[in-house]
């Protein structure tokens, strides 16, 4: 008899966690976007040259940096940035 009705509890639980529904999110936020887009260019062109030794490509304004660990690329090669 106990045994049925914790058979029964277990049954009704798993059916109560089965049809629980999990909570919406709700906020959203409207955030600008960050770039100009593709077309209407900012910053001032770098060119640099980036070898077998490696480098860091820095943009005109500090903020992007590129880093090019040894061996990165097997011969001298032109890296640009630009802002936009």
């Amino acid at each position: 008899m106990i045994s049925c009705q914790k058979s029964n509890l277990v049954f009704v639980l798993l059916l109560v966690a089965l049809s629980a529904k999990a909570q919406v999110d709700t906020l959203y936020f409207d955030v600008p976007p960050d770039s100009t887009g593709f077309g209407s260019l900012q910053g001032k062109l770098v060119a640099h040259q980036i070898g077998p030794d490696g480098g860091i490509v820095v943009s005109d304004d500090g903020i992007v940096q590129l880093r090019f660990p040894v061996n990165a690329v097997s011969e001298n090669t032109t890296i640009t940035v630009q802002a936009a």
